[in-house]
């Protein structure tokens, strides 16, 4: 019996611990949401294969250039918002 009981209190703290845990992580989501944002291909440098991108407010990003990008073309890119730099990601031709 006493075994029993001590079995059903380790699985129970494990379960809590679990819990916990998980709900912990979702608090402190260190990726905040992104938002959709259509950027204009500006330049493309030839010898380092990097896009300068330019958003319709005015910011301007650096990012590895898809072979299909030409200067001028429009692409639509999840804007990631950190505190201390927003960064493009995931950029794909927009329609």
């Amino acid at each position: 019996m006493k075994r029993q009981v001590v079995v059903m209190t380790l699985v129970m703290s494990t379960m809590l611990a679990g819990f916990v845990a998980v709900s912990l992580a979702e608090k402190n989501d260190p990726h905040p949401g992104s938002t959709g944002v259509v950027v204009t291909v500006t330049a493309i440098d030839p010898h380092t294969d990097m896009a300068t991108l330019k958003t319709e407010d005015g910011a301007r990003y650096q990012l590895p250039a898809d072979a299909s990008w030409k200067v001028g073309n429009r692409v639509e890119c999840d804007l990631m918002e950190p505190t201390l730099s927003p960064q493009l990601r995931n950029c794909r031709p927009w329609q």
